[in-house]
């Protein structure tokens, strides 16, 4: 399936050789925006936008969350990651919260890590 309008690649593998899955799919879209899910916040670019809601596979941390807020997202959702040593796995939510983005974390044995379908 091509890529639509909507920016999504929906069902289409992508990567060298055909490896890999598309970056985006696009779960709703209306007339307040779009809720996107990613495996990887890594793969934000100028697809995704301040009518956006991301879900992604990535772990909820600074850095990470750090990709899709430069985007200016409406919000994400990301995975906890443990959370791991002083919080590293979740320490993106303040900062998205700082920046008034809504943001949450699920549960880490309730979702697969890298998967953003899972968390979704």
């Amino acid at each position: 399936m091509a890529d639509g309008a909507d920016g999504g690649a929906r069902g289409r593998r992508g990567g060298p050789g055909g490896g890999g899955v598309a970056p985006f799919e696009v779960v709703h879209a209306g007339p307040r925006g779009r809720i996107l899910v990613t495996d990887s916040v890594t793969l934000c670019d100028e697809r995704v936008g301040p009518e956006d809601v991301l879900v992604a596979g990535s772990f909820a941390g600074a850095l990470s969350l750090g990709f899709a807020l430069e985007r200016g997202v409406r919000a994400v959702i990301a995975h906890a990651a443990g959370p791991g040593l002083d919080g590293a796995g979740v320490s993106g939510l303040p900062l998205a919260d700082g920046l008034q983005v809504p943001a949450a974390a699920v549960e880490t044995m309730s979702a697969r890590i890298g998967d953003g379908r899972s968390v979704l």
